[in-house]
């Protein structure tokens, strides 16, 4: 019988592009991958690799106002509900958890039913969601071994495993590089998350005003 593996990831390309590479590499072992998200989720994981994909009520805390608080918790309140169902329907093997706020209702949910977690963190500082999943994921995967607010209690759990890359980026490792030529176009690429997405092409394409036709991509 074909196991089955539920990732969960927030809707952005920092969350989904790993889960991306781990339900690829999944898929050629022989497992079913399905993924729990939210709406933004349509932007880039429109070709996510998955028998399915579940839109998962969630919600971030943007303000500690008490009305904003309340409706965040029962967002998530309803996410947890929902995701609780979803996994009694699909009853996965495992939970692995990307990050995100989107991921805290299906991994709670599946601690409550005894199912396996594991979360992954991409940077080097880990992130709100995962530092509260960390309490009690059955599993901690983490991209640097030296990874900023990763909880104490959770380092025995921890394992660096890098940061798993998609196979339309590994498709690249053996093209040549050229070099730029005197007067031809040079190619600039940015690498930036989601919250320097837009500050870092004004700051970073400034010393580059010079060349022709800087490009930037994050």
């Amino acid at each position: 019988m074909t196991q089955t593996i539920l990732l969960a990831a927030g809707g952005t390309g920092g969350h989904l592009f790993p889960a991306t590479a781990l339900a690829q590499e999944l898929t050629r072992r022989g497992f079913a991958v399905e993924l729990a998200t939210d709406e933004r989720a349509e932007q880039y994981g429109t070709d996510f690799p998955a028998r399915a994909v579940y839109r998962v009520p969630s919600a971030t805390f943007t303000s500690r106002k008490p009305l904003a608080v309340m409706k965040t918790f029962g967002r998530l309140g309803n996410g947890f509900l929902r995701a609780r169902r979803l996994l009694e329907m699909v009853q996965p093997h495992v939970v692995v958890g990307f990050g995100g706020y989107p991921t805290l209702p299906p991994i709670m949910a599946a601690r409550s039913l005894g199912i396996p977690t594991v979360i992954h963190e991409q940077n080097a500082v880990m992130g709100r969601a995962n530092r509260l999943l960390s309490r009690f994921a059955d599993a901690v995967a983490l991209s640097f071994s030296s990874t900023k607010h990763l909880r104490r209690s959770a380092e025995k759990r921890a394992q660096v495993t890098g940061n798993p890359v998609r196979d339309a980026v590994l498709s690249y490792r053996n093209v040549p590089y050229v070099p730029p030529e005197p007067a031809g176009r040079l190619l600039v690429l940015i690498f930036g998350g989601s919250k320097a997405r837009i500050s870092s092409p004004k700051c970073c394409l400034r010393p580059w005003n010079g060349c022709r036709r800087p490009y930037a991509g994050g």
